[in-house]
């Protein structure tokens, strides 16, 4: 689920992005009716646009296509939401925890959170926690590049 949301959010993002140009290089009129408007917005309101030709279709489909994407969006979140309110409602229950981060941290702990005995496994699990990178007498340390990246970067 978690997936299907992200490539949702991604075709999004990407129709906003592709709108953005052709309301651009359109005509004053149409340029000036849109500038400053934020992406959802501007999105909502491509509809109503009655441009000819090639750009008027262009506008109508990234319309059709940014709403699509945000309706799947949104029925992605809500099922999310439900899983986790029968899987794991404490995580909901955690102040400042949305539907989506507390997804990421049940994937990250994965089928059996047992193993997780402390905050320094689960930051193992998510490729958080230090490596010792020393050599000779110099003692540092580097970034784990391994584990779960989405884990850890629910919490932030």
């Amino acid at each position: 689920m978690l997936a299907a949301r992200s490539g949702a959010v991604k075709a999004r993002t990407s129709a906003i992005n592709t709108a953005r140009p052709l309301l651009t290089t359109a005509p004053e009129g149409l340029r000036s009716r849109f500038r400053g408007m934020g992406g959802p917005r501007l999105m909502e309101e491509l509809p109503s646009v009655r441009a000819e030709g090639a750009l008027g279709a262009a506008l109508g489909a990234l319309a059709d296509l940014w709403a699509a994407a945000r309706d799947a969006a949104l029925d992605m979140e809500r099922a999310i939401e439900a899983s986790l309110e029968e899987n794991c409602p404490a995580l909901l229950a955690m102040y400042g925890c949305g539907p989506v981060s507390a997804a990421k941290l049940a994937v990250a702990a994965g089928d059996n959170p047992g193993r997780l005995r402390s905050e320094a496994s689960f930051a193992a699990i998510c490729g958080a926690c230090p490596i010792p990178a020393s050599s000779g007498k110099t003692v540092r340390h580097r970034l784990n590049r391994g584990g779960d990246r989405q884990g850890d970067s629910a919490p932030h």
